[in-house]
């Protein structure tokens, strides 16, 4: 599932440490009673993740469908969310619930240029170089072969 390229307005659920991808499938803690209110605030159960650096939110953040939510074991709520496109956030807006919504569009992929494959190869082999020498030898062999910069990245990361 992935949005139109028009801007959408969804929930913003920021993220204290790290980042994520298109196409990963992660759970999320819900600790505070902010990041709970966007998640009871969903709708369509999609909220975008950005991360948020110091003081500051990322311009960059990751469209989400909520899979599943449920408790963990320690009793604190979370969902399951799989991550669907990158976005770019745009301006807060006023929304339908409690939370920060946001207008978000799909950062689309930029146009391939001759040298597109060649730097794809040539990062594909440093990354599978790397992921060798530190033991990640069998996720270097399901690198992607196609030329997707893009889809080789996630991958990677």
């Amino acid at each position: 599932m992935s949005i139109t390229k028009q801007a959408v307005t969804v929930p913003m659920l920021p993220l204290p440490n790290g980042a994520v991808f298109p196409e990963m499938v992660v759970t999320i803690a819900l600790e505070t009673e902010d990041s709970r209110a966007v998640a009871d605030a969903a709708v369509e159960d999609r909220i975008v993740l950005v991360p948020h650096i110091e003081d500051h939110y990322a311009h960059i953040g990751a469209l989400a469908q909520i899979e599943n939510r449920g408790v963990l074991p320690d009793e604190t709520p979370a969902l399951t969310v799989r991550v669907l496109d990158r976005v770019r956030i745009g301006t807060g807006v006023v929304g339908t619930g409690r939370g920060l919504w946001v207008e978000v569009e799909v950062v689309e992929t930029s146009t391939p240029t001759d040298r597109t494959p060649e730097l794809t190869k040539h990062y594909r082999d440093v990354a599978s170089s790397l992921l060798s020498h530190f033991g990640g030898r069998q996720m270097a062999s399901v690198l992607p072969d196609d030329d997707q910069p893009g889809a080789l990245a996630d991958t990677i990361a």
